[in-house]
């Protein structure tokens, strides 16, 4: 199924990372290899946006796969464009089904201080609590949240840590735990041509689902 050499924690969940790269998806395939869920690239920066996200999100859910959406952040662009982008997206992707939370994905820094950073990572992460009334997932690496964000007020985000090839990842600070660990960028899963990003869930099946809900409005949601 899952192939890179780290053995599964206890009680933890299986799951990927996937966006326009890995092309066309056999999510009955990916299912039947035990993946519980999946976080699908919406968009990035003020302007992208994947041409399979929904694809991707309606066929993981009818493959009975869990799925999220994520953004991937560009430092030198204003957060709220980027917002604007992200949920135009996810309102439509995401209307056919519960999803986990937004994700914020922290790799860019551009040209800004690392104070600017911390500014628009928390102008992002409140506007999308605002709006719809949930937290966006933070996902990053150890690394740069020391080099870039290690003062940032961490609020009431849940980590996705991104920690390749180790026995068990190290926790930025600002949390006390992971909720999220991609553990590879190398991984093989069946239904999938190619390498994919693999990820543990921090808990079981149960606890997975409890962390999802509509993406739409907060006076709207259910």
């Amino acid at each position: 199924m899952i192939h890179e050499g780290v053995s599964p924690p206890l009680m933890m969940l299986p799951g990927i990372d996937v966006s326009n790269w890995q092309g066309v998806i056999d999510w009955n395939q990916v299912a039947a290899g035990g993946i519980k869920f999946a976080f699908i690239k919406a968009t990035e920066g003020g302007t992208f946006r994947d041409a399979r996200a929904a694809v991707n999100f309606e066929d993981a859910v009818a493959a009975g796969i869990i799925p999220g959406l994520y953004h991937f952040f560009r430092a030198n662009i204003d957060p709220a464009k980027q917002v604007e982008n992200f949920l135009s997206v996810a309102f439509d992707v995401a209307k056919s089904a519960p999803a986990l939370p937004p994700v914020l994905d922290l790799e860019d820094a551009g040209s800004c201080s690392n104070a600017d950073l911390r500014h628009c990572v928390q102008q992002f992460v409140r506007k999308i609590d605002e709006v719809i009334g949930r937290a966006p997932i933070i996902y990053v690496s150890p690394n740069f949240w020391k080099a870039h964000l290690a003062s940032y007020k961490v609020e009431r985000n849940l980590l996705w840590v991104a920690h390749w090839r180790v026995e068990q990842p190290r926790v930025p600070e600002g949390w006390t735990t992971w909720s999220f660990w991609q553990y590879s960028n190398k991984g093989t899963v069946k239904g999938i041509a190619g390498d994919v990003d693999l990820d543990w869930f921090n808990g079981d099946e149960a606890g997975l689902r409890a962390l999802t809900n509509t993406i739409q409005p907060a006076d709207k949601r259910r």
